[in-house]
């Protein structure tokens, strides 16, 4: 089970980042909600970020969480 909090504590500066960018290039030049991957070295089997443990499961639910976010604050536009 991932923690909730802990989610949120990593997706912050993430979240804070894409945001600056975004007013950086204008809201008007990003016509699809940009899609998060987030990877792991394939020989490192957990990673350490201070006295946190992050995972495999973990990335997942990070990227799930980033990307709803994103969806969250990007209504997408319906172009005909």
């Amino acid at each position: 089970m991932v923690d909730e909090k802990l989610l949120k504590e990593f997706a912050e500066p993430i979240l804070e980042q894409l945001e600056k960018l975004q007013k950086k290039v204008g809201s008007d030049t990003i016509l699809q909600i940009p899609k998060i991957r987030l990877m792991m070295d394939p020989s490192v089997d957990t990673l350490k970020l201070g006295d946190k443990e992050v995972d495999e499961e973990f990335l997942k639910a990070l990227e799930e969480y980033i990307q709803e976010e994103l969806e969250m604050m990007n209504e997408p536009t319906v172009l005909h």
